[in-house]
């Protein structure tokens, strides 16, 4: 989430008020908006309607290109550290399988 725009005073308020949880917070000194604690899978896809009462936009969704998020479930069988290290090994290995079929 990247602001393109300073925000401040009540459009900071009304921007904070209309995006998911905790997307923006208000600084105490001169109630300008800023990124507040943002859960991955927030956004369901890349409109999202936290605009501040106008009609240019104020607030842009982006990717970053060389970061990789994936979830990992579990039934509570193994330690999150072991099912995380397991699926690094798996992706991995699926990797190396990819390069070695298009070399």
């Amino acid at each position: 989430v990247v602001l393109l725009e300073d925000i401040e005073d009540d459009l900071a308020e009304e921007l904070k008020s209309k995006c998911p949880v905790n997307v923006f917070d208000i600084e105490d000194l001169g109630k300008h908006v800023k990124l507040g604690d943002i859960v991955l899978g927030t956004f369901p896809n890349e409109e999202f309607g936290c605009q501040a009462g106008r009609r240019r936009a104020t607030v842009a969704l982006r990717r970053v290109k060389d970061h990789f998020i994936f979830t990992i479930e579990s039934t509570g069988a193994l330690p999150p550290e072991v099912l995380f290290t397991e699926a690094v090994k798996i992706l991995e290995d699926e990797c190396e399988r990819v390069i070695t079929e298009l070399s």
